[in-house]
Order: C-alpha cells, then sequence, then structure tokens
C-alpha cells in the first residue's frame, strides 16, 4: 500500500516493484554482492533503511503513514531509474523503459486525490440552511482553514496577512461562524441571540477528546435535524429554546 501511495495506481506500482525485484535478484545472484555503483548503493540505504525502521517502530507507535516518508520518495525514484540502466545496456530499449515509466507516472497523477472528505458538499449545505438568525459553531478549531477554503477563496486567503488565524477568525465571526474546541458560558450566552444553530462536527471527539460542544448544545438547545457527510462530518442543526 505504500509503495501504491507512491506510485499512484497499482498499473505503476507492479511495474515499480518487478524492475526492483528483478533488479535485487540480479545483483544478489549474479554480481556475488559487489557494488558496482556506490550511488545506487547509498540511494538504495537511504530508502530501505527508514521505510523498515518506521514500519517496525509503527508497532510502538501508529506512524507508518505515507506523509511521514516523504523524505525517501526521491529515493524510491532514483532507485528505479538506476535499476533500468543497470539492467538494460541497449540504449534505444533503455530509453523505451524509461520513456514508459514516465508516461505510466504522467497518466496515473492525480491532482486532486480523493481524501474521503466531502467538505464542499458539506458546505455548500451549510450555505443554504444559513441566515442572519444562524449561528454556525464549528469544532475542531483547526477545521477553519479547510471550511475557509471551500466557503469563501477571498476569506480564507486573509490566513496569510497576520499572524495565526485572527484575521480569517475575525472575517468568519463577523458571518456568525464560530470555530471552537470548548465552549464556555460566555459563548453559549452569545449562541442565544440566534434563533438557530448549526453544528459542525468534524471528528470532534478524535480530535479533541472529552470536548463539551455537542453535549452543551444539546443540553441548551433543541435539536431539530441532523444529517451526514462523507467520511467524517456530521451535522447537527437547534432551535434557541427546548420549547
Amino acid at each position: 500500500n505504500m509503495l501504491w501511495s507512491f506510485s499512484n495506481q497499482p498499473l505503476t506500482t507492479v511495474f515499480c516493484i518487478t524492475i526492483l525485484i528483478i533488479g535485487a535478484g540480479l545483483f544478489v545472484f549474479y554480481k556475488k554482492n559487489k557494488i558496482t555503483n556506490p550511488y545506487a548503493f547509498y540511494t538504495a540505504l537511504w530508502f530501505l533503511i527508514p521505510y523498515v525502521l518506521i514500519f517496525i517502530i509503527s508497532y510502538k507507535i501508529p506512524m507508518y503513514l505515507d506523509r511521514y516518508l516523504i523524505f525517501i520518495l526521491p529515493a524510491y525514484y532514483l532507485i528505479i531509474a538506476y535499476t533500468i540502466d543497470d539492467l538494460v545496456k541497449n540504449e534505444k530499449i533503455k530509453n523505451v523503459i524509461s520513456v514508459l515509466f514516465c508516461v505510466l507516472f504522467v497518466a496515473t497523477f492525480q491532482l486532486n486525490p480523493n481524501k474521503k472528505r466531502d467538505v464542499s458538499s458539506l458546505v455548500s449545505y451549510i450555505k443554504s440552511r444559513q441566515n442572519p438568525s444562524t449561528a454556525i459553531v464549528v469544532c475542531p478549531f483547526d477545521f477553519m482553514l479547510t471550511f475557509s477554503y471551500h466557503f469563501n477563496l477571498k476569506d480564507y486567503k486573509l490566513n496569510h496577512q497576520q499572524t495565526e488565524y485572527e484575521a480569517l477568525m475575525s472575517k468568519m465571526e463577523q458571518q456568525h461562524i464560530y470555530f471552537v474546541n470548548q465552549l464556555s458560558s460566555v459563548q453559549i450566552s452569545h449562541l442565544h441571540q440566534f434563533s438557530n444553530i448549526i453544528y459542525i462536527d468534524a471528528a470532534a471527539d478524535f480530535a479533541i477528546p472529552n470536548n463539551n460542544v455537542k453535549q452543551t448544545l444539546d443540553k441548551t438547545f433543541k435539536i431539530t435535524n441532523t444529517k451526514h457527510f462523507k467520511e467524517i462530518f456530521n451535522v447537527l442543526e437547534y432551535s434557541n429554546g427546548k420549547n
């Protein structure tokens, strides 16, 4: 799965693994472990040591994810190039194979891969339910950037004009959108100004264990509707008051 992630698609992965296995087999059985290209050897160490070490560590700490192995990606591609260069001596055939690999990688590249997060549909729904008497509460706080990117790209760019989230948070709050990790009594008092409250749960319990957001809203307001969006988003709508 990790090599699949590095190679874009299963077909490309199979080609890469096949080339690497053939190259490793020929090196072990026919070259008697003689290192003819030290650069290829050190590049292989660059790839294999972190790849295997992080796999072992992951039994104690769950960290075997592609983002933690980004730094070995160049080594992976270089090893494939070194292997092709070592296996194929005919320059024309070597060029054809090299071009084939390049075409496979380009053809299977996804500029916008599926992250299993339907944020666009979530934001569209929120916009359809939003009105001046509606407050929107979002947990966790760190979902602000992703939400604002889909909600209003112009507002999202405010994040780069001041330290942290200050300008962006201010702009969101002007539109009655509040990003929180906890709800204080002061914030609850402020929410009482609105007829409706929409709560966006973006895996809040996972990101912020023991947060009190949903529990507090359930106790304070009357729930009127719920909706789920792939894969982690739950939207709960409340009216102001139990009656």
